[in-house]
C-alpha cells in the first residue's frame, strides 16, 4: 500500500470526511495539527483503504490518479479524485 501513499496526495478534507463517512467517528480536524499527528490519522486512513478495497479498484484508482476529475466506488460510498489528489468521499 506504499504505493498509495507514493503516488496520490490525501487532503485532509479526504482525511476528516473518511472518519465521518467511513469509520462513523467524530473527524479529527486536521488544520493547524503537527505533521505527527496527520500521518497518524493518514497512517490509519491508508490501512483501512489497503483493507477494503480491492486489487482491481485499487488498479483503477492508481490509473486514473492523472485524470482531471474522477469518480471511484467504495464500498457503498464514492471516491472523488481530482487532479491525482484524494478530494473526498461521498455516500
Amino acid at each position: 500500500m506504499k504505493s498509495l501513499k507514493k503516488e496520490i496526495k490525501i487532503t485532509n478534507h479526504f482525511v476528516e470526511r473518511y472518519y465521518e463517512r467511513i469509520f462513523r467517528e467524530t473527524p479529527p480536524r486536521m488544520a493547524g495539527r503537527s505533521l505527527g499527528f496527520k500521518m497518524k490519522k493518514i497512517n490509519k486512513v491508508i490501512d483501512d483503504i489497503a483493507i477494503k478495497i480491492s486489487s482491481r479498484d485499487m488498479s483503477n484508482l492508481l490509473f486514473l490518479k492523472n485524470c482531471k476529475h474522477a469518480r471511484l466506488p467504495f464500498e457503498n460510498n464514492q471516491i472523488i479524485l481530482k487532479e491525482g489528489a484524494l478530494v473526498t468521499i461521498l455516500n
